[in-house]
């Protein structure tokens, strides 16, 4: 029983995935092209060459979007194993084989930060 349990978290959980990554290139596709006019305002009236100024807002840009990626995937993981853990409330640590510490559904990491300081 344990077998047919864990065989079918890994399809659950390869599809989610599949899912995610989805989501996250649709996302990143519709926040890149708003972050690049959101790097135009902020990068306005900064000193230097145009060479560099655009050099500074593609840095921003791609900063800001891993960051905005990291955090939607730690979330996603963090909400994930917590409906695991409601489902198999007595099994749940039956479904993993590695330590809680080195696991993202520990409880001591918590939500995700809200503030995203490259964005600032």
């Amino acid at each position: 029983m344990y077998h047919n349990i864990i065989y079918n978290l890994s399809l659950i959980k390869r599809y989610i995935k599949y899912v995610i990554l989805k989501v996250m290139i649709l996302f990143c596709d519709t926040s890149i092209l708003f972050l690049k006019k959101l790097a135009v305002v902020k990068f306005s009236n900064e000193p230097g060459s145009e060479p560099l100024i655009a050099w500074k807002r593609a840095n921003w840009v791609q900063e800001t979007c891993l960051l905005i990626q990291s955090t939607v995937l730690r979330a996603a993981s963090l909400y994930f194993h917590r409906g695991l853990r409601r489902c198999f409330t007595d099994d749940y640590e039956l479904l993993f084989d590695s330590p809680v510490s080195r696991r993202l559904d520990n409880t001591v990491l918590g939500h995700s930060p809200p503030h995203i300081p490259a964005a600032g």
